[in-house]
């Protein structure tokens, strides 16, 4: 991933794939360890997304306040995740600071 189209297009992807696991509902054993592993892969992507902006920060590439922007979002996904699922979700749950 090298540029911020392929990083809106990653974060496009992991944000329909939280929509999908917020709707697929499912109480059995079977479902939630499913869908405990889309959790885990969603979570591993975020890092991803995150990797690639400290990547972006550290080259200058893009202006400060989108990269906290972005990050926002990122960390924004990734409360929904732990919201779903429970444990794991990273992030406070409080309001982000975008200006910071």
């Amino acid at each position: 991933m090298s540029t911020l189209s392929s990083w809106d297009d990653e974060y496009a992807r992991l944000a329909r794939a939280v929509s999908q696991l917020r709707t697929a509902g499912g109480t059995t054993a079977t479902m939630a360890g499913g869908r405990d592993h889309q959790a885990s892969s969603i979570r591993s992507g975020l890092d991803r997304l995150n990797g690639e902006l400290r990547n972006l920060e550290l080259m200058r590439a893009v202006a400060p306040a989108e990269i906290g922007r972005r990050r926002a979002l990122v960390e924004g996904l990734r409360g929904q995740v732990g919201g779903i699922v429970g444990g794991g979700g990273g992030g406070s749950g409080g309001p982000v600071d975008l200006l910071s």
